[in-house]
């Protein structure tokens, strides 16, 4: 086949084109990737849930991502809010007045003094200067929290940008759902049959992956959250806000929002509470480690919860923070990729069609 200068010049100009319109979304691909997944998860929902109601879709669905996106704004703006009121406070009175300070230092000359006391006997105290390095250790744990805290705050615009960009995209991909699956039915790259049953399977481990992520950062965070109150320790809005996005890291996950917070109450001379928040992060990181996997597994029948934590994992090295949804999906949509699309085909089998090739030789 023979192609013409005009129909090469065609193909270049809409290649060169369709390539720069997809390069200035590449800065966004992770959000944009997370937005796909959470339409696939909403859309059969909000389509059942619509469609009695007589709603028209375009509008409702841009009301309830408004809605969305305040939610995902208000907590990422208060925590900044209260980390710089509580910087500028700090800043005003001095770092060596403040509460946390003087309790450091106590706990230092307490540390300092039992170290005189256990080495004492084996003259180590003249040959190491263990309060120097005491009061270096304590003045880089407050550069440390100054700088992570100052570091969190600086990123609040670009994870704000993020967020608009994820809610647009879903915006996009929800709004347009029933025209993007004609398009995808129209180039007949699957039969009818097979196109349903893989878009049903993105729905379903889509809609799994989602609903329980959700619910076990929901939970981390109210345990965190409940604990801060039963303490009374933090406020509750900001420490179950940190939680329920941390809570989305494997592994990590919501246990050390609450040690954190019983080391406060450790530093603070509060013994009986630094417990209660060893306990509280002891439940809140089983539930992220074991309940995490096991629901996704149970879900996904056929989902080991080792693969599926390993998935969580790589997808967060590879795609950042969305990578904590995309990797579920993704691994379950491979596991059942192959019965879903060759579901009607029948594999041969080697023993049966020498005894049909002998049957028709001997004929």
């Amino acid at each position: 086949m023979s192609w013409t200068r005009k129909e090469i010049f065609k193909y270049l100009m809409a290649t060169f084109f369709l390539l720069a319109f997809a390069f200035l979304f590449l800065p966004f691909y992770s959000e944009i990737l997370l937005a796909a997944i959470f339409a696939l998860a909403m859309e059969p929902s909000l389509g059942r849930w619509l469609q009695p109601r007589h709603f028209r879709w375009k509008i409702s669905v841009a009301l309830i991502l408004a809605g969305m996106f305040v939610l995902l704004a208000f907590p990422i703006n208060y925590v900044a809010y209260r980390t710089y009121r509580y910087f500028v406070k700090m800043s005003q009175s001095g770092v060596q007045n403040s509460e946390l300070f003087q309790k450091l230092t106590e706990l230092k000359s307490k540390v300092t003094e039992f170290i005189t006391q256990l080495t004492s006997g084996w003259d180590l105290y003249e040959q190491f200067d263990f309060a120097g390095i005491l009061d270096e250790g304590l003045t880089h744990s407050l550069n440390f929290v100054v700088g992570a805290s100052t570091n969190i705050a600086s990123r609040i615009p670009s994870l704000l940008i993020s967020c608009f960009v994820f809610v647009a995209a879903l915006y996009y991909f929800l709004a347009e759902a029933r025209t993007l699956k004609t398009v995808f039915m129209k180039q007949r790259l699957l039969s009818p049959n097979e196109a349903n049953n893989f878009i049903h399977l993105l729905q379903r481990s889509s809609y799994n992956t989602v609903i329980t992520s959700i619910v076990i950062a929901a939970l981390q965070a109210t345990i965190v959250g409940v604990g801060s109150l039963i303490f009374q320790t933090g406020e509750f809005p900001v420490v179950w806000a940190v939680t329920f996005f941390l809570s989305f890291i494997p592994v990590i996950g919501a246990a050390p929002v609450a040690i954190a917070l019983g080391l406060v109450e450790l530093v603070m001379g509060s013994v009986g509470h630094a417990i209660g928040f060893g306990v509280v992060a002891i439940v809140a990181g089983t539930t992220d480690n074991l309940v995490r996997p096991y629901l996704i597994s149970s879900n996904e029948h056929d989902l080991n919860p080792v693969v599926s934590l390993l998935a969580i994992i790589g997808s967060l090295l590879i795609f950042g923070m969305p990578g904590l949804f995309l990797g579920p999906v993704i691994a379950s949509v491979a596991v059942k990729i192959i019965p879903t699309l060759f579901e009607g085909e029948q594999i041969p089998d080697p023993a049966t069609e020498v005894a049909k090739g002998r049957a028709k030789k001997g004929t």
